[in-house]
């Protein structure tokens, strides 16, 4: 028989906020990432707290890919904060609810938090609602479309990609466009990635000097040349 005592651990959290939590509509795995970084930090009563891949797994149940995933989802919808330049990552949780950006549905069931309005909806603009279209069509940021999915797991938003790519791609063409993206897009952060800086930095540097790094730094991993050996051994089988 469970008997949970308040001895053996427990988290202090505002109504406020908890009700925030619950109006966010979360997936049951970004839920439960959520509670851990609140457990182990509220529960410990600090704002921060180192917190390894598999710390989350062994307090989760979720598979390491699935904690991922869930952990990069709640960065996008910046109700956590992550430093990563360690690890383990320190990890906190944003409690300025009306800094969230959620969907819509969900967007608009916390700002009526308290009575409180404000929170961020990421369809929010007028072009970004006139250019949602090109999530149900072919156009030419289908591309893009595809790549920021296959990376981030949501759609690429569209207003903004519109508003930068759309130079880039007059003046360099779409094909070189997609290549630097592709090169560009593993290298981000998802807390931080940002289709201005893309445009900003784009031709101070080459996708194939990108690779040519990447191989050299390959040659000195003699993991990378085992995994590598494999691989050609087995396309030979």
């Amino acid at each position: 028989m469970a008997s949970p005592q308040l001895e053996s651990g427990y988290a202090r959290i505002s109504h406020e906020l908890l009700q925030a939590i619950a109006r966010a509509r979360l997936k049951p795995a970004p839920r439960a990432i959520l509670d851990c970084i609140i457990a182990h930090t509220y529960g410990w009563k600090r704002k921060e707290a180192a917190i390894s891949l598999d710390a989350f797994v062994a307090w989760t149940g979720y598979s390491q890919r699935t904690c991922r995933d869930a952990i990069n989802s709640l960065a996008r919808c910046r109700m956590i904060t992550w430093r990563n330049h360690q690890k383990p990552r320190i990890f906190g949780v944003q409690k300025d609810y009306e800094k969230w950006k959620l969907p819509e549905h969900a967007a608009n069931k916390v700002a009526g938090t308290s009575g409180k309005l404000g929170c961020r909806v990421l369809q929010r603009k007028k072009k970004e609602e006139i250019s949602r279209e090109g999530e149900k069509r072919e156009t030419w940021l289908t591309p893009f479309d595809k790549l920021w999915q296959d990376q981030f797991g949501a759609h690429l938003p569209f207003g903004q990609a519109a508003n930068y790519l759309d130079p880039l791609v007059k003046e360099h063409s779409l094909a070189k466009t997609v290549a630097h993206f592709r090169e560009w897009l593993p290298l981000q952060d998802p807390q931080y990635v940002s289709l201005a800086r893309f445009a900003a930095t784009f031709g101070s540097w080459d996708p194939e000097k990108v690779k040519q790094r990447q191989r050299e730094k390959n040659k000195s991993d003699p993991l990378a040349e085992l995994v590598k050996a494999n691989q050609e051994a087995s396309k030979a089988i």
